[in-house]
């Protein structure tokens, strides 16, 4: 019902439904994946990463909630408005968090290739051109960030076009 009614625009009420999941099973995990989605569409990231977190826990294995706990801190990190106003540390914080989640989704991704390389295809395009993860993706922001993140970020998307390869080369064998 929260699905459906996110769809329709009705994003309050959708958060309403994927608590009350989460209060008659707090250990479905994608409720509160859900919720974390639909709070980040309000703004609320940091509810967002909370409710995601408690979602990876209870489903560790799925790929496409550490993605998006590393949207929701890049988001957390980049240009958002918080009061109070993050501090460099914080930044470097919510991107050095935003790391780890990629690369942990990226491992998920590569033990997916065999099984399924047409998901992987297609979710290592997405992260391409995510405009969540443009802070921590693009030329021109990974310019204005330390040596030691900028290296870590450019190994990153050099892995993510290497699995990507690899998995164009698994869907397409001719």
């Amino acid at each position: 019902l929260g699905v459906a009614l996110e769809s329709k625009g009705q994003v309050d009420e959708a958060i309403a439904c994927y608590r009350k999941a989460i209060e008659l099973d707090p250990k479905y995990a994608k409720a509160h994946m859900n919720l974390g989605f639909a709070l980040t569409g309000k703004g609320q990231v940091d509810e967002a990463i909370a409710s995601t977190k408690k979602g990876i826990e209870h489903d560790p294995k799925d790929a496409n909630a550490h993605y998006n706990m590393a949207c929701f801190s890049a988001l957390a990190a980049g240009a958002r408005v918080n009061e109070p106003p993050l501090d460099d540390a914080a930044r470097a914080k919510l991107r050095g968090q935003a790391l780890e989640w990629m690369k942990a989704a990226l491992a998920l991704y590569t033990k997916q290739l065999e099984s399924n390389p047409a998901r992987v295809l297609r979710m290592m395009r997405h992260w391409q051109k995510d405009a969540d993860l443009a802070g921590i993706r693009d030329q021109a922001a990974l310019a204005k960030l330390p040596a030691d993140e900028q290296k870590a970020f450019t190994q990153l998307w050099a892995d993510v076009a290497a699995l990507l390869k690899k998995a164009e080369a698994k869907g397409n064998p001719g």
